[in-house]
């Protein structure tokens, strides 16, 4: 089940961390982990690299839309989001949720029980085109992950200049500057972000200058270029450190 795969898997990274003395971590949530399992740790904190692919398409076209890109499962809270959409003040906005899992079912049964049924698609896996082709569509990207270390997709929704709703939970809070290009709720409060993504909806102009506010951030500091040299600097400190 993926509670028992899930409980394996901080197993095995617990085991690891307590073997290994350098780290790279995407979030200052991520390095303290690392330190609290290894206090004698290395760690560069060190983003993602973004895909050019995300910066080269152009922009959001505004509009209704809500997506989301993520697991279907307990952990991502998309059910969060659902029940967001019926909150919503806007009645033309629609949610489109992109990914798979083992929710899918439960999703359109409280999508059916909330009467929003007709603005609710859940669109399964997609290819990076087409998720950017969804991203271009869209007016604002949320996540309501229960927990999370530091997600690419809100970087490649930044980079597509969508202002981003998220939970303050993981690494999350690093990756949104509240009020600049996006907002933070608490999680599980549902309320709270359909307040957030209506203030969004309801003033387009505020929402692309938030999500252009985000593109010009992950531009720099997700750039492959820049990733890949901290990298590098890393492993020469590595390689000095051994005296190799």
């Amino acid at each position: 089940t993926g509670k028992w795969r899930r409980k394996f898997q901080r197993h095995i990274e617990r085991a690891a961390v307590a073997k290994v003395r350098w780290f790279v971590a995407e979030s200052e949530f991520a390095s303290k982990w690392a330190k609290s399992h290894r206090p004698d740790a290395h760690v560069a904190l060190i983003p993602h690299p973004l895909r050019r692919s995300f910066l080269e398409q152009g922009t959001s076209e505004g509009g209704h839309r809500i997506i989301s890109v993520g697991g279907v499962d307990p952990r991502k809270g998309m059910d969060v989001i659902v029940r967001a959409l019926a909150e919503v003040s806007d009645e033309r906005a629609t949610l489109r949720i992109i990914g798979s899992g083992p929710d899918t079912q439960m999703l359109v049964q409280l999508a059916s029980d909330l009467g929003i049924s007709d603005r609710v698609h859940l669109l399964g896996a997609m290819s990076s085109d087409e998720v950017v082709s969804e991203l271009k569509k869209a007016a604002v990207f949320a996540i309501a992950s229960r927990m999370d270390t530091s997600p690419n997709v809100i970087s490649e929704a930044h980079a597509m200049g969508l202002p981003v709703v998220g939970t303050s939970v993981g690494g999350i809070p690093e990756m949104i500057n509240e009020g600049e290009d996006g907002y933070l709720v608490d999680m599980d409060d549902h309320k709270a972000m359909a307040e957030r993504i209506s203030t969004l909806l309801g003033n387009p102009d505020q929402a692309r200058n938030m999500g252009m506010s985000g593109r010009a951030k992950v531009a720099e500091l997700n750039d492959p270029d820049n990733v890949a040299k901290a990298h590098i600097d890393f492993f020469e400190q590595i390689r000095s450190d051994l005296h190799l």
